[in-house]
């Protein structure tokens, strides 16, 4: 991962305290189009939308988002079948693979 695109992601979430799994970190420097679908699911994040999460979960989320403190997680897939999750509590919000949770 470059610098440019660290930086792009980290300020379109806006988070006091970013962190970016080492999975998620090799899959960028590998792939631009993991890199984009990363930044893009930065994006749906960030307008409130939650991805492949259940209903209920959907509702939870919307809820921590007014609240703030309380724990969001996200769910997106790419095309390929890659998924990322984004996790944000209280401490940091974290982009990671299922795998490292």
């Amino acid at each position: 991962m470059n610098t440019a695109q660290m930086v792009k992601i980290a300020s379109n979430l806006k988070h006091n305290h970013i962190v970016i799994t080492n999975g998620v970190e090799d899959a960028i420097a590998e792939s631009d189009e993991f890199a984009k679908f990363v930044l893009e699911s930065c994006t749906a994040f960030k307008n409130g939308n939650w991805g492949k999460v259940s209903a209920d979960s959907w509702e939870m989320n919307d809820l921590a988002k007014l609240m703030q403190g309380m724990r969001i997680l996200a769910i997106y897939e790419n095309v390929d079948g890659q998924i990322i999750w984004i996790n944000k509590d209280e401490i940091a919000l974290t982009i990671l693979l299922p795998s490292e949770y």
